[in-house]
């Protein structure tokens, strides 16, 4: 018996929890809906906005949606910021009113003679409007009219700060919008007397300017990332006075074709909060002043986009490794997925630790270009499936007054000792580190 009643019980329980889940809740839903649109100002589909007027003291701006998406029409056509215009979009949408105070008829008594910004908002033929006033006596909202609801009410307070939005808050502020930095070939910097000069050959990116060298291709990504996520601090007049200033650089960018996609003059202006820096193309009557860092930037080192790896490759393409040493000789061969040293198979592992050693091995200073090598201290050729990469290091030490005179991006050590080395990779003199060498000759040696 007390079995039947305890399932008689769990029958009650689970149709009260169908009857919840299948009537009450969907109908709670429904009526919470109902209240939060009512709630809503705004009561049309905001997806179908086909245009929005802004009014405020700071002028109007109307940006409309058409084929090519949301643009700027009033004061002028500019391309908006996109995420504005969806922050925006939203913020109508999802604004609400806090009270009803009001019918239009006393539009005067609350003080919308002057109102601190007005939207019109079209969607398809119909129109509507919404004003924001003054703020309510307790100072817990504005006071708000919508047109199409013909009533006047209260809003919290942020919803004015979020729809009080002037033309340069809707403009797009990237310095290079329609530029992806992958879609970069060539960067060429004229800095004074000074030029850098870096561009991609289709297969490794190349200085060619101040000096001839192989760039590294994560260093120019990371510098071209950085140039192109710049934005406008503020949208000027050109003025002609601005390219008497001093301190100038010459910006120009081209695409993978060689085709020039940006030609920009830059001017330094100050460390004043509305000084910094203005960048002005050509021809355009407008010139736009951003911050400090972007000068900083287009001062970029040389030596810091230099390709520094002295095996740049990917060590997975790695198929023969050949060392010699005075009268040693280590030899690395790969057979399949195995490794053979001197002909005895060892820990391929242990292998693939010692080639990502290899291609992360870095050179931290040019060498002179006319320094004589001199006779092979240690010679390593490394065999990517055909192609040979070669470093020949010499018996040649660079003493530490000599070596500070040259590129360097370390503090120096009195018990560092460089030697002379010539790599092929880079196709330049460099300067290798003894205790590096040292390392790296002792992971072949007892390599099993």
């Amino acid at each position: 018996m007390r079995f039947r009643g305890t399932a008689v019980l769990v029958a009650i329980t689970l149709l009260l929890g169908g009857f919840y889940l299948l009537y009450q809740r969907p109908q709670a839903e429904a009526k919470k809906a109902a209240l939060a649109f009512e709630k809503r100002f705004f009561r049309a589909d905001s997806g179908a906005i086909s245009s929005i007027i802004i009014e405020n003291w700071d002028g109007v701006v109307e940006i409309s949606h058409g084929a090519d998406g949301w643009m700027i029409e009033r004061p002028q056509r500019y391309r908006p910021d996109d995420g504005m215009i969806r922050k925006l979009l939203e913020t109508i949408a999802k604004g609400e009113l806090t009270k009803v105070v009001g019918e239009a008829s006393e539009l005067n008594q609350f003080g919308f003679d002057r109102p601190v910004l007005s939207l019109t908002i079209r969607t398809g033929q119909s129109r509507d409007m919404l004003m924001i006033g003054q703020k309510n006596p307790t100072d817990t909202g504005y006071y708000a009219y919508s047109e199409g609801l013909g009533k006047i009410f209260l809003v919290n307070k942020e919803l004015p700060k979020d729809l009080y939005l002037r033309l340069y808050d809707l403009r797009e502020k990237r310095l290079y919008p329609a530029l992806r930095f992958e879609d970069i070939g060539r960067v060429v910097i004229s800095r004074g007397k000074e030029k850098l000069d870096i561009a991609f050959d289709g297969k490794v990116w190349r200085m060619r300017a101040p000096f001839d060298v192989m760039a590294s291709a994560e260093e120019v990504k990371a510098f071209l990332g950085t140039l192109t996520g710049q934005k406008a601090a503020a949208f000027i007049p050109w003025e002609k006075g601005l390219a008497k200033l001093p301190q100038q650089m010459h910006l120009q960018l081209f695409d993978l074709n060689g085709r020039p996609v940006v030609d920009n003059r830059v001017y330094y202006l100050g460390t004043g909060e509305d000084e910094g820096v203005v960048i002005h193309a050509a021809g355009n009557g407008e010139s736009i002043r951003t911050h400090r860092e972007f000068w900083e930037i287009l001062q970029i080192d040389p030596a810091d986009l230099m390709e520094r790896r002295l095996f740049p490759r990917d060590s997975a393409g790695i198929t023969r490794v050949s060392v010699f040493t005075g009268n040693e000789q280590i030899v690395l061969v790969r057979n399949g997925n195995q490794w053979e040293k001197n002909g005895r198979r060892v820990d391929a592992e242990k292998v693939r630790i010692i080639l990502d050693t290899m291609r992360n091995w870095k050179t931290s200073k040019r060498a002179p270009e006319k320094e004589h090598l001199g006779k092979t201290r240690t010679g390593i050729e490394v065999n990517y499936a055909g192609e040979v990469e070669r470093l020949m290091i010499t018996e040649k030490e660079i003493s530490r007054s000599m070596s500070t005179e040259l590129p360097t991006m370390h503090a120096e050590s009195k018990d560092i000792i460089y030697f002379l080395a010539s790599s092929s990779a880079l196709g330049q003199n460099v300067l290798v580190l003894s205790n590096e060498l040292d390392r790296f000759l002792g992971q072949m040696r007892q390599l099993k």
